[in-house]
């Protein structure tokens, strides 16, 4: 881990999912469409090794977003833990290889559907229905020979930490770290 709050986040992110919180393995992404537009979206976050990564496929709004701006805001908050990570930083495509690592252990419906963005409708795309989606999934293979050209990921690389562990009789407990000040630890007002 490059600091203690990195470190913290991570730990915390296991705690919660100890507790079976339904939040833990997910954080919001927060980036700038093409168009100037904010825009969010819940993503599942995962680690490869000490780096945080997101997955997505090539033909999503979000790709062309990261593409045309890739310094992207992350926000993960737990309930089980009343604890919120608020993360800045910047976003650069994974290697094929580590994408299709990835890719494979992937649940069977997101890897069919980056095998329909491709050859039916790229992903956001308005389609007929969703009766006409199931029937798409059902002519596609869970287990494809290659990696779907789309399937791409990002190593999400943090330049800011913030987190906020919310108290009901107390101040709010709210600490930063910032990369450019080597990650030392600071107490912000809450």
């Amino acid at each position: 881990m490059t600091d203690s709050l990195l470190g913290r986040w991570r730990a915390e992110q296991a705690a919660a999912a100890e507790l079976a919180d339904p939040m833990a393995p997910l954080v919001t992404l927060g980036t700038v469409a093409t168009d100037g537009q904010p825009e969010l979206r819940t993503l599942v976050l995962r680690w490869l090794e000490d780096q945080p990564a997101l997955f997505v496929n090539a033909t999503s709004p979000k790709w062309a977003s990261v593409q045309a701006q890739p310094r992207v805001s992350l926000l993960a908050y737990w309930p089980s833990l009343k604890i919120q990570y608020r993360i800045d930083g910047t976003v650069t495509p994974l290697a094929a290889e580590r994408v299709a690592a990835s890719w494979r252990l992937r649940p069977a419906i997101p890897r069919k559907l980056d095998q329909l963005y491709e050859r039916w409708a790229p992903q956001s795309a308005v389609i007929e229905s969703a009766g006409a989606l199931q029937e798409a999934l059902a002519t596609v293979s869970a287990e494809p020979d290659e990696v779907p050209a789309g399937a791409t990921g990002l190593a999400f690389t943090p330049l800011r930490i913030e987190r906020l562990a919310l108290a009901d009789d107390a101040p709010h407990d709210r600490t930063q770290a910032l990369a450019e000040t080597q990650w030392e630890t600071q107490v912000l007002m809450p």
